[in-house]
């Protein structure tokens, strides 16, 4: 699917500054697919921290790190077939729409 095609660069390790992804293989993408053991690290980029919307300092583009404070609950998201979807929080955290 496009959508998964294009989730290849989200898994991929291609900036040497974040931190080592676990490996995920295509068929675990989807969020209904079960994944034992799968355990992400939680990272932003500090450049993105820097210019949080909420700091009086930086360039102010960075949605807040509490997604409640960023109106997120509200925010959709158009991937996969083009239609809008509200994004889906997972403990606050926004979830990639295509797993």
């Amino acid at each position: 699917s496009p959508l998964l095609e294009g989730h290849v660069k989200a898994r991929g390790q291609d900036n040497p500054t974040y931190p080592q992804r676990q490996p995920v293989a295509d068929h675990l993408v989807p969020w209904d697919a079960t994944f034992p053991g799968y355990s992400p690290n939680a990272w932003t980029d500090p450049v993105v921290l820097a210019n949080s919307r909420e700091l009086s300092t930086g360039e102010r583009w960075a949605d807040p790190s509490d997604a409640s404070r960023a109106g997120l609950e509200q925010r959709v998201s158009y991937a996969g077939d083009g239609r809008p979807k509200l994004l889906v929080l997972n403990g606050g955290i926004p979830r990639n729409p295509g797993g």
